[in-house]
């Protein structure tokens, strides 16, 4: 199965509030350049908090399922005050099936060259979760809704 990509920057197509949209461009709106302030786990699942109010759940890159982390508190202490610099991308094989080994380049602002990379699925990108103030929320509400009303 061959995987879409952005004409613009060639990074994966993701069906974000039922279209399908650049990974690299969706995050970057909403995440780039954006500290992070806090990290929380619910519901099993590991999320970065971002100053303008967003969540990014971390997920694995191979099988989509949430990550948990064993100690919250370390795991804040490393990330917080970073920012989303940059991602990366590249096919990998795993279990015989091709996957998308995403990688989100997170850096300081006082030590700009320091990059720490997070492997996460691009499929955490659509379960971003949006503050009230940013302009795709109502786009994947609107999606959301649609999808519940076609499954009665």
């Amino acid at each position: 199965m061959a995987m879409s990509v952005c004409k613009r920057d060639g990074f994966p197509l993701v069906e974000i509030g039922g279209q399908l949209q650049c990974v690299a461009e969706f995050l970057n709106h909403c995440l780039g350049l954006e500290p992070i302030v806090d990290v929380a786990q619910r519901d099993k699942t590991l999320y970065y908090i971002f100053e303008n109010g967003h969540e990014l759940p971390l997920l694995c890159y191979c099988c989509n399922e949430p990550l948990a982390c064993d100690n919250v508190s370390a795991e804040r202490e490393k990330i917080r005050g970073l920012f989303l610099k940059s991602m990366i991308w590249d096919n990998e094989i795993v279990d015989g099936r091709e996957v998308i080994d995403f990688r989100l380049e997170l850096t300081s602002p006082t030590r700009k060259n320091d990059v720490l990379q997070v492997q996460t699925s691009v499929l955490s990108a659509s379960r971003l979760i949006h503050p009230t103030t940013c302009a795709y929320k109502d786009q994947v509400l609107a999606a959301s809704s649609r999808r519940r009303h076609r499954r009665h």
